[in-house]
């Protein structure tokens, strides 16, 4: 497996709508999506994770989108977990929202 470096790991958690630097993961994210220009600082970084199978792209509307697959939520998950190779606590909570009538 591929450790993800720094920037790498930040943006796959941005596209999933993690808080920077929070090891508090949903059990699902409530989203996936990373929508960048070519002109965008992170598009080489994008393109770099869509060529490895951790992202993919589409298009809609005339913009370029990127969501992590499974491989990458799985890689992502397993390096939050173990972060330098030590074992560290990974709080998984599920969100309970409220009922609408």
């Amino acid at each position: 497996m591929h450790k993800f470096s720094k920037e790498e790991f930040d943006i796959i958690g941005h596209t999933l709508g993690v808080k920077p630097g929070s090891k508090e993961q949903p059990a699902e994210y409530y989203r996936n999506y990373f929508c960048a220009s070519v002109e965008h600082d992170d598009y080489k970084i994008l393109c770099d994770l869509q060529n490895r199978g951790v992202m993919e792209r589409w298009e809609k509307f005339g913009n370029i989108y990127f969501g992590v697959t499974e491989q990458g939520i799985s890689q992502y998950r397993e390096q939050l977990k173990y972060p330098n190779g030590k074992i560290t606590t990974q709080v998984v909570k599920s969100y309970d929202y409220p009922q609408t009538s």
